[in-house]
């Protein structure tokens, strides 16, 4: 838990002071689709606890290469059920794993962050940036989105392997950019090929001040050609 997603947004709900509801951690090893039954279960869950009061932000950790029974985009589908119950005004930031296919579900969530390292070392840190990005959603006022863009083939970024020279440059080339003003966030996601999707596949996200979408949207392409 000490380097998971979730401690890194307990971080950001004692040092910004947010009344924080929790409501569950399930993590499964990798072996074959979940079932439907154990997806509307915990999913559900998840779905029911957002009907139970009124909100002013929502972190939220997933995977984002999650392959369910019956079901074409099940964290896609998550979102998009769970942004119909809170409604459009209220910020949601999400983090992914490296490995992740990003679907339509940035169009459902304002702020989506992936690791940047295969192990996965940085998913406290990773959760860390998500949450400060809600705080400014939440109490600065900023207006956040995120523009994604996936070029049209499965394989890409080395196999998500971070540690061989092509990743290490496009990697401190993505933090110098999160530098740039309104640009709060580029995350490459390597895609996960095994998963049987017609999505599966590379792609990147940039998360921006609403103010900087033509940047945005520039920064998005370029990366997509070199990816």
């Amino acid at each position: 838990m000490l380097i998971h997603e979730q401690a890194g947004f307990i971080d950001c709900a004692d040092k910004h002071n947010w009344n924080s509801v929790l409501t569950f951690v399930a993590t499964a090893n990798p072996g074959g689709k979940v079932t439907k039954e154990a997806f509307n279960q915990y999913g559900g869950s998840i779905l029911e606890k957002a009907k139970s009061m009124k909100w002013d932000g929502i972190a939220f950790s997933l995977l984002g290469a999650m392959d369910v029974e019956d079901i074409f985009d099940a964290e896609g589908e998550l979102l998009e059920k769970l942004r119909e119950i809170v409604g459009g005004e209220i910020p949601i930031a999400i983090t992914l794993d490296l490995q992740a296919n990003v679907t339509e579900m940035c169009h459902h969530a304002n702020i989506i962050l992936s690791c940047k390292s295969y192990l996965h070392v940085d998913m406290r840190e990773t959760a860390r940036h998500a949450g400060n990005l809600l705080e400014q959603a939440l109490n600065m006022g900023k207006s956040i989105k995120t523009t994604m863009r996936q070029p049209p083939h499965m394989g890409g970024l080395d196999g998500r392997r971070t540690d061989v020279e092509r990743m290490t440059k496009l990697i401190s080339k993505l933090k110098a950019i999160e530098d740039e003003i309104g640009i709060l966030a580029v995350s490459l996601n390597a895609g996960l090929g095994l998963a049987d999707v017609t999505f599966v596949g590379p792609s990147v996200a940039v998360t921006h001040d609403v103010s900087q979408s033509k940047r945005a949207e520039k920064i998005a392409i370029k990366l997509e050609n070199e990816i």
